[in-house]
């Protein structure tokens, strides 16, 4: 049972960081990500950006809109013109933002 969980929370990151890396540089909030590529519920969408922000795979920040709901909400996305983005771990949050 845990390698089935196992295999399908990677096949739901590589949906999540696909789907970011293909729409570069537009942030997406958890919701709308779940929406888009099917990953469900949104918890599972936010434990994987959470880990994956943590690894430095995207950018995960407060502010602007989601590119899809136009909602001011925590945003997920690679920057703009990086298909594989290696170091993108900025302190982008401050005090209570997340």
């Amino acid at each position: 049972m845990q390698t089935d969980m196992n295999k399908a929370e990677k096949s739901d990151k590589t949906k999540i960081l696909n789907f970011l890396r293909e729409k570069s540089g537009e942030p997406f909030c958890d919701d709308c990500l779940s929406l888009e590529t099917g990953v469900s519920p949104p918890d599972r969408v936010y434990r994987i950006c959470r880990r994956e922000w943590g690894r430095g795979k995207i950018v995960r920040a407060w502010g602007g809109k989601c590119a899809k709901c136009g909602e001011q909400k925590i945003l997920n996305y690679v920057p703009y013109g990086e298909r594989s983005p290696t170091d993108v771990n900025l302190p982008v949050f401050s005090g209570d933002n997340f």
